[in-house]
């Protein structure tokens, strides 16, 4: 850039807003103790050493690393809501509503996030949530069913009947004087795609949930979006009305684009945000258009990275992932909890991922 006298003006990168999925401390139970026994939490954890664990992890978090919000993802695929019922035709599931210490274990959760000064993006629920009924083992020796509340989405009464039941509650906690700052968006649904892809829902009908939840959400004045997988797939499915677009960048060979011409693609006065953003070092291949004859060690690729989202103009970009416990979601484990920053898996042995992740937050 250069101004009247042909003079070079340096050129100050939009800043970017980094986050972390923190996506649930034991996936599907993280609020109310388990169903079937309303014994403590999972794991054997004491009810005060669950928070005083979630806010030793935010402190670090919002502190050490200077980040500013957590994705956490709500009900997941539901095995801690609602009991589905095998039928000869497969599970049927009618949406009950919120237990009030579900309710309150989310004010809790909020409380924390208050005291830390760190914001939370709640992801209300999952594709697996759509998947065929599965019981499994849950904590505590506990049985739980996995996925079958795929009608919850997809017939239109119990539809209605679980968004009055479950996201007007959390939306009304979230909407007090005291919380309502702690929200940055409010999430629907986590890659829907998956949803029509691998447990065959229509997409028609799945739009039409998104829709309705997605103006529950406006009405409550929060920002409102939906965590798409793929930005082709977001432009696919339309903009659902949400007021904050959202997709998830592991390259696959696609380019990133800038996020000016994302936005010209959708809609000039909103922004989009990068949800996922994969930090495990021992799997990140070289991203489409990164001028690199060889990648630099460790954590040193997670910095230029982020310079090149910042330089982009994205305003915010979530890592992946600091607490994944599930197997699926261990490929992109850091690690950085469990292990310190001398994970092998992705230290480069001056500092680590979290290293460079500091030199940006506090460099910007």
């Amino acid at each position: 850039m250069t101004n009247q006298h042909n003079v070079a003006v340096p050129v100050v990168p939009h800043r970017l807003r980094l986050g972390v999925n923190y996506p649930w401390k034991n996936y599907g139970w993280d609020f109310a103790p388990p169903t079937a026994t309303g014994r403590d939490r999972p794991g054997g954890l004491s009810e005060q050493g669950w928070w005083d664990g979630i806010e030793a992890d935010l402190r670090h978090f919002k502190l050490d690393l200077g980040l500013f919000a957590v994705r956490w993802f709500i009900l997941g695929d539901g095995r801690n809501y609602g009991w589905p019922r095998e039928t000869r035709d497969g599970w049927e599931f009618d949406p009950p509503p919120l237990s009030p210490r579900f309710l309150e274990d989310f004010r809790i959760l909020l409380q924390i996030c208050s005291d830390q000064g760190i914001q939370l993006l709640p992801v209300l629920i999952c594709p697996n949530w759509c998947a065929a009924g599965e019981e499994a083992q849950g904590p505590n020796d506990t049985r739980c069913i996995q996925g079958g509340r795929a009608e919850a989405l997809t017939h239109s009464s119990k539809r209605e009947r679980f968004l009055e039941h479950v996201l007007n509650p959390l939306l009304e906690v979230s909407g007090r004087t005291q919380y309502r700052s702690c929200i940055y968006a409010w999430e629907v649904m986590n890659e829907p795609e998956w949803a029509e892809q691998d447990y065959d829902i229509e997409r028609a009908e799945l739009i039409s949930f998104l829709e309705l939840a997605v103006d529950q959400i406006n009405i409550a004045r929060f920002k409102s979006t939906v965590g798409f997988a793929r930005l082709n797939w977001a432009e696919e499915w339309g903009d659902l009305g949400v007021t904050l677009l959202q997709f998830h960048y592991y390259p696959r060979g696609n380019r990133l684009p800038d996020h000016s011409v994302v936005r010209r693609r959708s809609h000039p006065s909103r922004e989009c945000i990068l949800g996922e953003i994969a930090t495990r070092v021992d799997l990140l291949p070289a991203w489409p258009g990164e001028d690199l004859p060889v990648l630099p060690a460790g954590g040193e690729v997670i910095y230029r990275r982020l310079r090149l989202i910042q330089c982009k103009g994205y305003p915010a970009a979530f890592l992946w992932a600091a607490k994944p416990l599930n197997i699926a979601a261990r490929r992109w484990l850091w690690g950085w909890l469990k292990h310190g920053d001398n994970a092998r898996d992705w230290s480069d042995g001056r500092g680590g991922v979290q290293e460079h992740i500091r030199r940006f937050t506090r460099g910007q």
